[in-house]
């Protein structure tokens, strides 16, 4: 009898030390060392490492548009790669490839710098295109109403073709139905070519 009740005793500690361990392991420990792990489960995201986040993503896309302006800068509107993108669109060739940016401006956010990141993807396009010889067409289509309010496309007009979807066309109350008009769009423009 006296076995028994020490087994049990010996089963009831070793239960007891499995709880307090999975305790301390599950409820102290991981939460302590893990809370500042981006993809943990016991991450935090309150305002100062939201706040934190967003100036690291708002530091690099401030590089990367530094980055690309200098781009725009230094290779100017009438070099090499930007002639041979304009001339392809009005040379009519059959190219092997068409590539169409469709974009809206962006709304701005109260306190935040302009993202830009149309003028990013037409620079990394165009460095892509310096070192390819194929017949490439790269356009951008311009769904915004009216098409003059979108800045960042009328400026990159300069640089590479930019079709301009008119305010002609009835308006869309769904945003949807105005994406799927849109794409519509610029998918018969870039058929055009």
């Amino acid at each position: 009898m006296r076995s028994l009740k020490t087994q049990l005793r010996a089963v009831d500690r070793m239960y007891s030390r499995i709880a307090a361990l999975y305790f301390i392991t599950y409820v102290i420990a991981l939460p302590l060392l893990c809370s500042d792990q981006q993809h943990s489960m016991y991450f935090r995201y309150d305002d100062t490492t939201r706040r934190k986040h967003l100036e690291t993503a708002i530091d690099e896309n401030q590089r990367r548009l530094a980055v690309a302006e200098e781009y725009l800068r230094k290779t100017g509107r009438h070099s090499r790669v930007f002639r041979r993108l304009n001339g392809a669109v009005k040379k009519r060739i059959q190219p092997q490839i068409v590539i169409t940016v469709v974009t809206v401006a962006r709304q701005p956010q109260v306190g935040l710098p302009e993202p830009r990141y149309l003028t990013q993807v037409v620079t990394q396009f165009a460095q892509l295109f310096e070192k390819e010889e194929t017949d490439i067409v790269f356009q951008v289509c311009n769904v915004h109403l009216p098409p003059e309010a979108h800045r960042e496309a009328v400026f990159l007009s300069r640089y590479v073709p930019v079709v301009h979807r008119g305010s002609t066309e009835e308006q869309v109350v769904d945003r949807f139905e105005k994406e799927k008009l849109d794409f519509i769009y610029c998918l018969e423009k870039s058929l055009d070519l």
